[in-house]
């Protein structure tokens, strides 16, 4: 069934048409991982280049280029994934770096009072590398964190206290997923994308608006962990959320 994933391009090439109405745009805003470790939500950024063509006033299909930079911040100790030991008192801490390309089928909805809504599904490709900061600033296991950062105190502020306490390299690199194929130290991964957008028009060709997406890419490690807690049996796999600022123009 892997043939499902060309109908969507075979489709936007086959039905190109240059007198169409069409549209470029420029989103801007954050990303953040939904998966085992705790997001750092605002810490996230992430920017997508879009390309639009209708084929009627409603049904268009287009693609879209993601790039997005998140990270987290466990809020409780655990041991260490890669090495199945416990690495003293360590909170799960990583950096997430995602990019998709993408082509999409969307509707968008008429016109109220220079209003509009977008929403669309898309199919393509993504390439994820997340990093771990196992090593303090000398390259040793980071060690009593619990009491350094006031987690055994029941301490409010624990969290900004590790945020000091980390010396946010970044230097291990977390377990990846196998993929569907590889270049050079990349994995390469089918993901979905669903997207909602709300735009207001500002004169004949120029609208902005918000837009909120999520994209998967069907494994568990996008914050670089397998480790599933009892509480999040419900989600599958981590995935991208992003919520950003859009700038769309029309032509």
């Amino acid at each position: 069934m892997k043939n499902k994933y060309l109908i969507l391009p075979v489709i936007f090439f086959l039905s190109f048409n240059a007198k169409a109405q069409q549209s470029i745009g420029i989103e801007i805003g954050q990303a953040n991982v939904v998966g085992d470790i705790e997001s750092k939500y605002w810490a996230g950024k992430s920017l997508s280049i879009t390309y639009d063509f209708y084929l009627t006033s409603s049904l268009y299909l287009g693609a879209s280029y993601f790039k997005s930079k998140s990270q987290g911040l466990g809020h409780q100790p655990i041991k260490g994934v890669q090495t199945n030991q416990a690495l003293g008192d360590w909170f799960p801490n990583y950096k997430n770096n995602t990019q998709t390309l993408s082509v999409k089928a969307g509707y968008q909805s008429p016109s109220w009072h220079g209003v509009l809504i977008k929403t669309s599904i898309g199919i393509g490709l993504s390439t994820s590398k997340t990093f771990l900061n196992y090593l303090d600033e000398n390259n040793q296991w980071y060690e009593t964190l619990s009491e350094a950062s006031g987690f055994n105190a029941g301490d409010e502020n624990y969290l900004s206290n590790l945020d000091d306490l980390y010396d946010s390299t970044y230097e291990t690199m977390g377990l990846i997923s196998k993929g569907e194929f590889g270049i050079k130290n990349r994995r390469i991964h089918q993901s979905m994308v669903f997207k909602f957008k709300i735009l207001k028009q500002i004169g004949n060709h120029l609208s902005i608006g918000l837009a909120y997406s999520n994209i998967f890419l069907g494994h568990d490690l996008l914050d670089g962990f397998i480790y599933r807690a009892s509480s999040s049996q419900l989600i599958p796999n981590d995935y991208l959320n992003s919520q950003r600022l859009v700038m769309e123009y029309g032509f």
